[in-house]
C-alpha cells in the first residue's frame, strides 16, 4: 500500500513538472513578443522624436543663416568665416601654405626666445634677490626696468615658451601636456610669491595692476583677468616704473 501511495505521488510530482514546462513553453514566447512591443514602441518614439526635431533644424537654421548675411555686420560675418576656416584646417590637420614654415620657425624660435627671456630675468633680478622658493630672501630690492616691466614673472614665462618650444620640436604631446602642468605649478607658486611680495612692498599691488603675470598674450588667455584687451591696455597705461617679483 506504502508503495502504491508514493508511485502515485512521484507520478503526480512528475505531472505537475511537465505541466509547468508546457506553461513555460508557451508563456516564453509570448514575453519575448511583449518585450519585443515594448522595444518597437520606444525605437518608434525616439524616431518620431529625431525626425521632429530634424525638422526643426532644418526649417530655423537655413532662415537664420539668410537673416544673419542680410543684417550682420561685416566683422560678424568675418568671425563666422575665420571660425568656418580655423574648423577646416582643423580637420585636415594642416595651416594651408604656411604651416610647414611656421612649424619649422615656432619650435627654435619658442626655444631661443623662452631662454632669453629666462635669463634675462635671472640677470636682471641678480644673485642677492634671486631664490628657488616662494618666500623672497632677507632684504628682497626692488627692480624698477628691463624684463619685469614686461611681465611680473619672466622666468617662469620663460620656461614655458621653452617647454612648448621642445614639444614642437619632438612632436611631442607629452611634453605639451607637461608644459601644461607646469604652467598650473608656476601660477600657483606665482600666487604665493606675490602674496609675500605684497607684504613686503606697499607699490606691489599697482604694479600687478598694471603689468601682466606672464606674457600679454599668454596672460590674457589663462590669467585672472581672462580678457585679451584688459591684458594689452594695462601697457597703455602711464605709471611708475614696477618693482620685480621674485621669479
Amino acid at each position: 500500500v506504502e508503495a502504491a501511495v508514493d508511485l502515485r505521488k512521484m507520478l503526480a510530482l512528475q505531472a505537475g513538472l511537465a505541466l509547468l514546462a508546457v506553461v513555460d513553453a508557451f508563456h516564453a514566447p509570448v514575453m519575448m513578443r511583449r518585450q519585443r512591443v515594448k522595444v518597437k514602441a520606444a525605437t518608434d518614439d525616439a524616431i518620431s522624436g529625431l525626425t521632429e526635431k530634424l525638422s526643426e533644424f532644418s526649417a530655423s537654421v537655413p532662415t537664420n543663416v539668410v537673416d544673419s548675411l542680410k543684417n550682420d555686420s561685416g566683422s560678424a560675418q568675418a568671425l563666422v568665416v575665420a571660425q568656418l576656416s580655423l574648423l577646416g584646417m582643423l580637420l585636415i590637420g594642416a595651416i594651408p601654405f604656411v604651416g610647414g614654415a611656421l612649424e619649422f620657425v615656432s619650435g627654435p624660435g619658442f626655444l631661443l626666445g623662452g631662454a632669453a627671456l629666462a635669463v634675462s630675468g635671472v640677470l636682471e633680478l641678480g644673485p642677492k634677490n634671486l631664490t628657488p622658493s616662494s618666500t623672497p630672501v632677507q632684504g628682497n630690492e626692488l627692480k624698477t626696468n628691463g624684463v619685469y616691466a614686461y611681465s611680473r614673472h619672466p622666468m617662469y614665462t620663460g620656461l614655458l615658451l621653452m617647454g612648448t618650444g621642445l614639444a614642437i620640436v619632438t612632436h611631442s604631446f607629452q611634453r605639451i601636456l607637461i608644459t601644461a602642468l607646469l604652467y598650473a605649478l608656476c601660477d600657483f607658486k606665482a600666487d604665493k610669491e606675490e602674496e609675500a611680495l605684497s607684504k613686503i612692498h606697499p607699490a606691489y599691488p599697482a604694479y600687478q595692476s598694471t603689468v601682466p603675470k606672464l606674457l600679454p598674450g599668454i596672460d590674457a588667455i589663462f590669467g585672472d583677468d581672462g580678457y585679451l584687451y584688459s591684458s594689452f591696455s594695462s601697457k597703455d597705461k602711464d605709471t611708475d616704473p614696477p618693482p620685480s617679483s621674485s621669479s
